[in-house]
């Protein structure tokens, strides 16, 4: 049997694991961007266009969203729980990765000092590529769950941030609410006292700290 039939290199052990932190880091990407683009439109929506027939006041306001993204509750609380989860799957495949290694070695060992026959060799060569195939599809598998737990989990924040600006702008009834980043709408130069970032930070972490001790009666 041919020794580069089973080989699970450490250099192959490191791009598996490189490759969940690469989606991990994609994901984080993808999530910004959606995030912007969300803020934007979400921006957008506080004027519908049933109010456009309505008297302006002019009165516009801007939040800077890498901030609320920084210093709200969810957004960290949720983040960390993304990384840690990451963490976890990293270890995992780290653990079977070696695992799966040292049988190889072990196998290769035996092979070369002539303590397995042919057929025996043959057999457990199978089950080893077997095991290999395994842990890459658990691989993929793990990336794709942190795909998706990523992109629901941005969701939840965006949905919330965008919700709360709604509800908030209820009472304040700015014209507009603009956001400092993303791609439309944009703002380029503004009064520092028409950035409401810190207000709506206070508002969204007081109702999250709220229906956390809801959830905890």
């Amino acid at each position: 049997m041919k020794k580069s039939t089973i080989i699970l290199s450490a250099a192959k052990l490191a791009a598996a694991v490189l490759g969940l932190s690469l989606v991990m880091t994609s994901c984080k990407n993808d999530a910004e961007a959606n995030a912007e683009t969300t803020a934007a439109n979400g921006a957008a929506e506080l004027v519908k266009p049933e109010d456009t027939t309505g008297s302006l006041t002019g009165k516009a306001a801007f939040v800077n969203m890498d901030q609320i993204y920084q210093q709200y509750g969810m957004a960290i609380d949720l983040s960390a729980a993304l990384e840690k989860k990451s963490g976890n799957i990293q270890a995992e495949i780290e653990k079977r990765g070696k695992k799966l290694e040292n049988e190889v070695k072990a196998f290769q060992d035996k092979v070369q000092k002539g303590l397995m026959t042919r057929s025996t060799a043959e057999m457990e060569g199978q089950k080893l590529q077997q095991k290999e195939a395994d842990l890459n599809q658990y691989v993929a598998q793990k990336q794709q769950e942190m795909q998706e737990e990523t992109f629901v989990t941005t969701n939840q924040i965006n949905n919330a941030i965008i919700t709360f600006i709604n509800k908030f702008n209820e009472e304040k009834k700015y014209d507009m609410i603009l956001t400092n980043q993303g791609p439309v709408p944009f703002v380029i130069a503004a009064n520092a006292k028409l950035n409401i970032t810190a207000e709506i930070i206070e508002g969204l972490n007081a109702e999250y700290h709220a229906a956390n001790a809801e959830k905890t009666k």
